[in-house]
């Protein structure tokens, strides 16, 4: 139970924890709710020729919080195997914006 307890705590962080650089720009509003979808790599060598989605929040998602529910949503369920892996994410209330790392 303690373990499972831990896993419904999340720190958002105001910065990604890897470097990640734009490959193709997908849109706007592309299943809604996002201020952009974008194919993206990471600089961290371990990840190198894999290709992750950006989804991005703006600030009319901070009105209801919906970005900080979809990462919490996302990090109590990406270890499962039918749910895409959240790989990082930020999440800066200062500037409203938010984005989230899917593998």
């Amino acid at each position: 139970m303690v373990e499972h307890c831990k896993r419904l705590r999340i720190q958002y962080r105001p910065n990604p924890r890897q470097s990640w650089h734009l490959l193709k720009n997908l849109g706007k509003l592309n299943g809604g709710l996002n201020a952009g979808i974008a194919k993206v790599s990471c600089s961290n060598s371990s990840a190198r020729g894999m290709v992750f989605i950006e989804k991005r929040f703006g600030a009319q998602e901070f009105r209801y919080k919906v970005a900080h529910r979809e990462i919490q949503l996302l990090h109590q369920v990406s270890d499962h195997m039918n749910v895409v892996t959240m790989v990082d994410h930020f999440l800066n209330e200062g500037a409203l914006q938010a984005a989230i790392y899917l593998e």
